[in-house]
């Protein structure tokens, strides 16, 4: 039988010690009729670690700029990084992250007018991962729209608004007379799923050939979707940003040549390195103008589809940007089918012979409130301070929440298999009155995949499961 190692949580302490105190206090359980004894009686002793282990924090720059460039929407509007295959190490995905200066232009001889931008200051648009191999692993469209929906249902969103620039939840002002001047540095936490899970990335067992292990390319935002005048009713022809001081801040865990060589072992013998990770898919649908019922068709083939969000946005962009615009419910990304505009009535998917949840969600009141609870329950959000819970902020914050696993248990594979039969996942959505003005929809599908690593270092994406060496 072959001997299997959780890379992910490897045991690099003194196992014999750890097994003997176990043993110990399982046999005072038996010795006391299975009596539980408090923890607060003894106190257990602590492994020594591995004191060869090393821990470096790394700034990497876009491999697109010199040491003066400054990115911007209407030239250079890429941001390209290349994570290096640093040899026997893995990278710490939970402590990666970008930062970087914004800074609002203004137009020339403008020396008046301030700007602001949406919470989270979401520049970016796009977002795609490579392989070393050139397999694309993760390509999320309308990632500011991701972002948005994100951060409203994180129950740590107001912790992290400083650093972020999410001030919803603040009285100060919004940087609006730093934006014009020197800037604002913004961090920001890379939401593909490779980077929001707290596994360790071998990046030194990725193909090196090309010098790195992965190539991560961050598009910039329309300015139009992201800032806004707050001196008056601004063309959108003056809304220019630009970013500079641009870095990713990584964690490198450098192991011992020992372990490294017990990896390599059983990647000479055919096996493969496994990590679990989330991915994100955009689907693009509209509302014609006059209708007020239509199937929304979601094509994926996924092993483990998770959830779905949906939200309804405005077809196209406003020709200004008023001043009174409320903070956090910008026009251009403004989330819709709450109790003002294109309300919706009810709504329910279906997939093949089968119905989520089994009975519509009608949304008979003028709050809209069931939907909130639908999603609060479906993403596990009880009693947590996400900001969709928060009094009066769901009728600008409406998405439909669909979650399609069995069980709460993130270690389980218990979602929908929307491969299995090639159907189509359907949300059947039912507006209160007709549209008046065409919408946009857009849908974001949450997958479980896995990243494979074989011999050699070349790499494959799969549905399903992780099977552990």
């Amino acid at each position: 039988m072959k001997k299997r190692i959780r890379l992910t949580s490897l045991s690099l302490g003194n196992a014999k010690l750890k097994q003997q105190v176990s043993q110990f206090f399982f046999l005072c359980n038996i010795k006391h009729n299975m009596s539980a004894i408090p923890s607060n009686l003894y106190t257990a002793p602590k492994v020594n670690g591995l004191k060869s282990i090393k821990t470096t924090s790394i700034t990497l720059r876009p491999v697109n700029a010199s040491s003066t460039s400054e990115f911007a929407y209407d030239s250079n509007r890429e941001l390209v990084f290349h994570l290096p295959a640093y040899a026997n190490s893995y990278i710490s995905p939970k402590q990666t992250f970008l930062s970087m200066i914004v800074k609002a232009i203004q137009p020339d001889g403008d020396t008046t007018s301030t700007y602001r931008f949406n919470p989270g200051y979401p520049v970016f648009n796009r977002i795609q991962i490579k392989t070393s191999s050139g397999a694309i692993i993760c390509d999320i469209d309308d990632y500011h729209i991701l972002q948005k929906l994100l951060s409203n249902f994180d129950p740590e969103f107001e912790s992290k608004a400083q650093l972020t620039g999410d001030y919803r939840m603040s009285d100060e002002d919004i940087d609006e007379s730093e934006l014009t001047k020197d800037g604002v540095t913004v961090q920001h936490d890379i939401l593909a799923g490779l980077f929001s899970q707290d596994h360790y990335l071998p990046v030194g067992m990725f193909s090196g050939s090309a010098g790195h292990s992965f190539e991560i390319t961050l598009s910039l935002n329309d300015p139009k979707m992201c800032m806004s005048s707050t001196t008056g009713s601004a063309p959108t022809e003056d809304l220019k940003y630009k970013l500079s001081n641009c870095n990713m801040q990584i964690e490198v865990v450098q192991l011992p040549e020992s372990v490294n060589q017990k990896l390599n072992s059983q990647l000479m013998s055919g096996e493969k390195i496994s990590i679990p990770m989330v991915n994100y898919r955009s689907h693009k649908s509209n509302i014609p103008v006059s209708s007020q019922a239509v199937d929304i068709t979601l094509s994926e083939s996924a092993h483990d589809l998770e959830s779905v969000m949906t939200v309804l946005l405005p077809n196209g962009i406003a020709a200004n940007r008023h001043v009174d615009q409320i903070y956090g419910n910008e026009q251009n990304t403004r989330f819709h089918g709450g109790n003002v505009s294109a309300a919706v009535k009810d709504w329910q998917f279906n997939y093949a012979d089968r119905y989520y949840p089994a009975q519509k969600i009608e949304l008979k009141t003028k709050d809209q409130r069931l939907a909130l609870v639908h999603a609060v329950k479906n993403l596990d959000l009880t009693g947590k301070a996400a900001i969709v819970n928060q009094v009066n902020r769901w009728k600008e914050m409406f998405c439909i929440v669909q979650s399609f696993k069995t069980s709460k248990e993130d270690d389980f594979l218990n979602g929908l298999n929307s491969s299995s039969s090639g159907a189509p996942l359907i949300l059947q959505l039912p507006l209160k009155e007709a549209a008046t003005v065409p919408y946009r929809v857009v849908s974001f599908v949450k997958q479980n995949q896995t990243l494979n690593v074989f011999k050699g270092g070349s790499t494959s994406l799969t549905n399903g499961s992780v099977e552990n060496f």
